[in-house]
C-alpha cells in the first residue's frame, strides 16, 4: 500500500473522484462517519493506493477556506460574473461577493460581460465604473463574446489555484466556461425577455482541471456568497474605500449614516467614495446585524 496527496474534484454517493497528479480517481471513504469529517469538494487528502486497482480516502487535511454556498473548501480566488447590459449590472450583488470574499480572505476579479453589447457612451461610463474598483485593489476584466484577450488573462489567473464563478442567472458565467475549456460541456441559458434574468443551469459542484495545477469550479447556480458570521464592525474591513477613512469621523461610534461630522459621508459628497458603495455597506451592516439578532 500507498499513501498518496490528493483533492477531491467531485463527491458521490459512496465514492469520490479523486485528483491524483495528472490522474483522477475513484476512492471509497474509510471512517469518515462523523459530521466534523464531512468532506466537501476542493479538500485535500491523503489516499491510499492499495495496487489492485482500489483506493481509500484515509484523511481530510486542514483546510485553508470553507464555503457552504457553494460547498468548497480550499478556494483560491472568486471570479465575480458581472453584466454590463442584459441583465442590467447588479451592483449590490458584486459588493456583496466583494465583502464575503474578504470576509473568508478569499481573492476577488470582477468581469465586466457582455461589453460588446454596449454603445460609445455606456462603454465610457463602464470604464469610469472599472477604474473606481481598481482604484481599490480589485482586477477588473471586461469581456464580451469571442474575447480573446479577456479570455487569456481569465485563464491565467486560473492557473496553480482554486477558482469559482459567481454571478446573477444570466450574466454569461456558462458561456465563459465553455471559452476557457471548450473541450467540456457546460450548461447555459438564455436570458428570459420578460424577467431579464436566466434560470439556474449548473446542479452540483465539480471541480473542472484546467492549465498548470489548477481547478475551476462549476458550481450550484447562485447570485452571492453567504456573509460568514462576522460582526457589524468587521464589515467595514471589507470594504478598503469605507475602511481607509473611517477613523477621521467625529465620533468613534459613528455609524456613517445620519451622524454630523461624518468623514466617510463627507467624501461621498466630494466624490472620492461612490454613494453606491456606502448604499452597500449599509445593507450588508444591516444583513449581519438581523443575522447576528437571530442567533441570540
Amino acid at each position: 500500500m500507498e499513501i498518496l496527496k490528493g483533492q477531491i474534484v467531485e463527491l458521490g454517493n459512496k465514492v469520490c473522484r479523486v485528483a491524483l497528479s495528472e490522474t483522477i480517481i475513484e476512492a471509497s471513504l474509510r471512517g469518515l462517519i462523523h459530521r466534523k469529517d464531512r468532506p466537501y469538494v476542493g479538500d485535500r487528502v491523503d489516499v491510499t493506493d492499495n495496487k489492485d486497482g482500489t483506493f481509500v480516502i484515509e484523511k481530510i487535511l486542514k483546510r485553508k477556506t470553507l464555503l457552504y454556498r457553494p460547498a468548497i473548501a480550499n478556494l483560491d480566488r472568486l471570479m465575480i460574473v458581472a453584466t454590463c447590459k442584459q441583465p442590467p449590472l447588479d451592483i449590490i450583488m458584486l459588493d456583496r461577493c466583494l465583502c464575503a470574499a474578504e470576509a473568508n480572505n478569499i481573492q476577488s476579479v470582477i468581469l465586466l460581460n457582455k461589453s460588446d453589447l454596449l454603445t460609445d457612451e455606456e462603454k465610457i461610463e463602464i470604464g469610469s465604473f472599472a477604474s473606481y474598483y481598481q482604484s481599490l485593489g480589485y482586477e477588473v476584466v471586461v469581456t464580451g463574446n469571442k474575447d480573446i484577450p479577456g479570455t487569456q488573462r481569465i485563464l491565467s489567473l486560473c492557473h496553480n489555484s482554486i477558482t469559482a464563478f459567481s454571478g446573477v442567472s444570466g450574466a454569461g458565467k456558462s458561456t465563459i466556461l465553455n471559452r476557457l475549456l471548450p473541450h467540456l460541456t457546460f450548461r447555459t441559458q438564455e436570458v428570459s425577455r420578460g424577467t431579464q434574468r436566466g434560470v439556474h443551469t449548473t446542479t452540483s459542484s465539480v471541480l473542472v482541471p484546467i492549465g498548470d495545477n489548477g481547478f475551476i469550479a462549476d458550481t450550484p447556480g447562485f447570485s452571492a456568497l453567504d456573509i460568514p458570521d462576522i460582526t457589524e464592525d468587521s464589515v467595514t474591513a471589507c470594504f478598503p474605500d469605507i475602511a481607509r477613512v473611517v477613523g477621521m469621523c467625529r465620533f468613534n461610534n459613528c455609524t456613517h449614516d445620519t451622524e454630523i461630522g461624518c468623514h466617510v459621508k463627507a467624501e461621498v459628497e466630494s466624490g472620492n467614495i461612490s454613494w453606491w458603495r456606502l448604499e452597500s455597506y449599509h445593507r450588508i451592516r444591516q444583513e449581519v446585524r438581523s443575522k447576528n439578532r437571530d442567533y441570540r
